[in-house]
Order: structure tokens, then sequence, then C-alpha cells
């Protein structure tokens, strides 16, 4: 099995690049002296969660291959704020990050500035890097960070834990665990997208401070007003193809569902990365059964969006969680699609069962009757219910206020 399936959690960054809207050109400057060296290019290619093209807008090189830190600085209250990540080969989800963290408080009045800045947000997924050299680039990238700005906050968007008790990852988790400390020691404040990654957080380093918890928001266009469900019978999905995620039985579903609703039919969108034996073990399952499936391969962050935009429901296959750490989540939840998980995921806060999501016993027939209610009125009453809910907690406008509420706490710290 591929490496990239063995830790438990969800890495939905980089199957789409988070721009809504275009970037102009050369908005974020590289900062050369920064740079952390190359990517591990092998593990990292095994890893990748590249599910789609990078636009131009982000990095106007088109540089998916070296690692580049890029950083915005901007300016509010005199208070200058670098917003940092890493866009090399795996990593592209952190750049989006940065990207749209940094139009978003740029929204609420910060404007462009030079120099130090007082705070750096660096945005962390040291896994996308390499199962190993990616914990030792991160502590190196907050490494150089603190010789050049007073405060750093650390987004960690993975915290995992140990699967099994192979060497390999027993290492792992050595590395994740040595990793963990040296960050906290050095950052003024930790932000984790949900509790169950605080909760790991807090195992990993039982003496470090409480992290703050900020969602995660779309990883590609969303439309601003409030978006209606398109009336069609595409059942979609996104994602990586981890352990933690099931898709082959939405596959053995499929043929209970036809006889429901015969005008039904799969997308498989993005790579897919993750598992290459297991991702053909599915197609060839789908063409035994005669499932109706287009799998898309890369896209650009633009015809991704037409998929959400066309599709009548959104699949996420977890079966342990489901919480606000994933993009694509988000994504489903402002195109006002009905989300189906399985109903041994625990939901996190604000996702409720038959209320913002709907969930399926990990069956074929459950799987099935799921979907034809998804498909149905029940799934206009969930997904409108799911883009009030992003409204709410996971517009990027959201997500900017409450880093503007930490920024100020911690640049007022003595």
């Amino acid at each position: 099995m591929n490496d990239a399936a063995d830790p438990v959690g969800q890495l939905d960054f980089g199957e789409a690049r988070t721009d809504r809207e275009p970037h102009r050109a050369g908005e974020h400057a590289a900062l050369t002296d920064l740079n952390v060296g190359s990517t591990d290019e092998e593990s990292a290619h095994d890893e990748a969660a590249d599910g789609i093209d990078p636009p131009r807008g982000c990095d106007s090189r088109g540089e998916t291959h070296r690692s580049i830190l890029r950083s915005t600085r901007v300016r509010s209250h005199a208070v200058r704020v670098a917003v940092v990540a890493d866009s090399g080969a795996g990593a592209s989800g952190m750049a989006d990050y940065a990207c749209e963290l940094e139009e978003e408080l740029r929204r609420r009045g910060f404007e462009t500035g030079v120099g130090a800045a007082d705070v750096a947000i660096l945005s962390t997924a040291p896994y996308a890097l390499g199962v190993y050299t990616g914990w030792l680039r991160v502590v190196a990238q907050a490494a150089r960070l603190r010789r050049r700005t007073r405060r750093i906050v650390v987004v960690r968007h993975e915290v995992f834990e140990r699967p099994d008790d192979r060497l390999r990852m027993r290492v792992f988790e050595v590395l994740q665990r040595w990793s963990a400390r040296r960050l906290e020691q050095w950052a003024a404040a930790t932000v984790v997208a949900d509790g169950a990654r605080a909760d790991r957080l807090r195992r990993l380093v039982p003496a470090a401070r409480p992290p703050e918890i900020v969602a995660v928001g779309p990883n590609l266009p969303v439309p601003r007003d409030r978006a209606v469900r398109d009336d069609s019978d595409v059942v979609l999905v996104v994602g990586l193809l981890h352990a933690d995620r099931d898709f082959e039985t939405l596959v053995e579903a499929f043929p209970q569902l036809l006889e429901r609703r015969p005008a039904a039919r799969l997308i498989l969108a993005g790579a897919l990365s993750g598992n290459d034996r297991r991702l053909a073990a599915l197609e060839r399952r789908a063409r035994e059964l005669g499932v109706p499936v287009t799998r898309t391969g890369r896209l650009p962050a633009e015809e991704l969006a037409r998929c959400f935009a066309g599709a009548g429901t959104f699949f996420s296959g977890y079966t342990r969680l489901l919480s606000f750490g994933s993009g694509t989540l988000a994504a489903a939840l402002a195109y006002a699609l009905p989300v189906v998980v399985y109903d041994s995921a625990t939901l996190g806060p604000g996702l409720a069962a038959g209320e913002t999501v709907l969930t399926a016993p990990r069956t074929a027939e459950g799987v099935a009757a799921a979907l034809e209610l998804a498909l149905g009125e029940d799934g206009r009453r969930v997904g409108s219910a799911g883009r009030r809910l992003y409204e709410s907690e996971l517009s990027w406008e959201t997500i900017a206020t409450r880093f503007d509420e930490l920024l100020r706490r911690v640049t007022a710290q003595a």
C-alpha cells in the first residue's frame, strides 16, 4: 500500500488550488533568503495531493517541483504580517491557504508592507513534503523565520496518529513529536482545524498551550451569493485514497442506485492520489459492475469548480472523522451539495446527521439508500443547511476575522 494512506487524518489540500478570484501575477514575492532547500521529490511524488493544475496567479512561474517559501507581508494598525507557506511539490495546498488568507486579511484593511514582519503565519503540512524529511523542513522554516520576525503563528494542517507498529511509522511518530515540541517552544500561538487535531496535538505535547481552532476554507472557487444545488443525478468524489476513506462500497452500491435513479452517474474528480493500485482496482470493479463513471484526472481549479456546480451530491467517503479540516468539504457545503458520509465517522461540531450532512451505513444497500435521499428533496434541504453552515463558519471572510482577532492577541503579548 502506498504510504500516503498510512497516517490517519484528513488532508484534502492540493486537490484544488484555492484561487476563488484571480490573483495578479507577481502579487506574492518569493523570499529567496528563506529558501529551505530542494523538496524530497521522491517522497513528495508519492504523497502529493495535487489533484488539479495550479493556476498561474498564485505562482506566476509555475514552479511545483522546487521548494520556495511564498510570503506576502501585510500591515494593519502598525502590525506587519507575513503569510508563509512552502509551495514545493506535494505542498501546493499550503501556498493556496496562504493566498486565500492573505487576500482576506487585505480585504479587512491590511496593506502590503515591506521590511521585517511583526508576526509570521506559517502554514505547515510536513507529511506532504516527505514521510521523514517534511518534519525537518518545517522546523528549518521556523528557525529561519525566527531570525526575521518577532512572533510566529503555526498553522498545523496535519496532526497524525501512528497507524501501526512498523518501524517506519515509529520513526515517523518520533519525528512528528520532536517537531511538534520544537514548534511549540517557538510559536506564539498554534492553530488547528478541529478538536480532533487539538486532542492529538495535546497527546504529542502534553505541556503545550491549547491551540486555537480555526476551520479550513474551501480549496476552489465558490459562489459568493447563496448557491442552489443543481438538479442532477451526478455523485461527485474528490479527495485522497487513504486508509480513512472508503470508495469501494460506493462503487458496489451504484447498481442499486441505478435501479432507483437510472440517470445517476459517478464522477471521480481530481488526481485521486494516494494509492495507484487501489485506484486501478476501483476503476476495474466499476467497469465490471457497469457503473457509469468518469475519471477526470488533474483539473484546473475553475474546471473542478464546475464539477461541484454540476453535481447533485458529494460523497465524502470518510469512515472515522468528518470535520472542518477538509477544504473539499467546505467547497461542497459552499455549493449547497448534500454531503454523504458513513455513519461510522465522528462528525465534528456544526455537522449534524440529517441536518447538515446525510449519513449511510457502510454497506452497499445503505449507501444506495442515502444517495437516493441526497438526490431528492431531502438532499435539497440538507444542502441548503450546509450552505448556511459554510456562510457562518467556513467562508474565508469568517476565517480571516478569527485570524485578525488572534493576531491582535499575539501582538499584545509582552
